[in-house]
């Protein structure tokens, strides 16, 4: 247990419940990748990808008609990531991006794709709205808000608690929102509804088996976890 992660069993213990199941959950996920498309897809992928922005990028030729897909792994380089899909042909390929229209990835993904297949003629980004998961996982003022929490050894004031823990942060599924894209999970329209998009989300993450607890999101406002209601 790190020190964030004996500062939030020590003064928010219903949130510390909630995050570690989360990161149990995307550590299984990361780690089975390509067995979960394969098992779940109802597409017939030549190829399935998975690329990382740090790594070294090897070209390669893939057909014009030749079916892939696949997710990339941004690295912020501050300890942060970010998580998209792609697939279509080696001519055209379409990326899901959970942030939606507010996404700062467009042009780095669209450098990755067209470096690792260089004969790619375009690269389009479908969610031309905004996304499920508009923070994309990043916390805004975390490092601060944290290093003053750990500094004090105190619950944190009621503003940069409601940051820390708010639904909006909560979500934390960029690989998740990027997968079911990828297998074509049927879903309702994305919402302006930060909780409703956080409990869809992790609903859909049974396929993962994940523990009894991880069906939970934190109320920030009660301190108190609330199970999601089934489908």
């Amino acid at each position: 247990m790190d020190a964030e992660d004996s500062y939030f069993s020590k003064f928010y213990p219903e949130f510390y419940k909630v995050y570690s199941c989360n990161e149990k959950t995307k550590e299984k996920f990361v780690n089975n990748f390509e067995q979960y498309i394969e098992k779940y897809t109802k597409r017939n992928y030549d190829k399935i990808y998975v690329i990382d922005s740090v790594s070294h990028i090897t070209p390669e030729t893939i057909s014009r008609t030749e079916p892939v897909c696949g997710m990339i792994y941004i690295d912020n380089l501050d300890g942060t990531g970010h998580w998209v899909a792609f697939r279509g042909s080696g001519r055209n390929l379409e990326v899901f991006d959970s942030v939606g229209t507010k996404t700062k990835y467009e042009d780095q993904v669209t450098f990755i794709l067209k470096k690792k297949f260089p004969q790619l003629y375009d690269v389009h980004f479908i969610l031309r709205c905004i996304g499920p998961q508009p923070l994309a996982g990043i916390i805004p003022n975390e490092s601060r808000i944290m290093k003053w929490a750990l500094d004090n050894d105190k619950p944190m004031p009621p503003w940069e608690h409601s940051i820390i823990t708010s639904y909006e942060s909560q979500h934390q599924f960029c690989y998740l929102e990027a997968f079911m894209w990828l297998i074509d999970r049927p879903r309702r329209v994305y919402t302006v509804d930060p909780k409703e998009n956080l409990q869809w989300i992790k609903k859909s993450a049974r396929f993962l088996d994940p523990p009894p607890d991880f069906f939970y999101i934190y109320d920030p406002d009660k301190d108190e976890r609330c199970e999601i209601p089934p489908f």
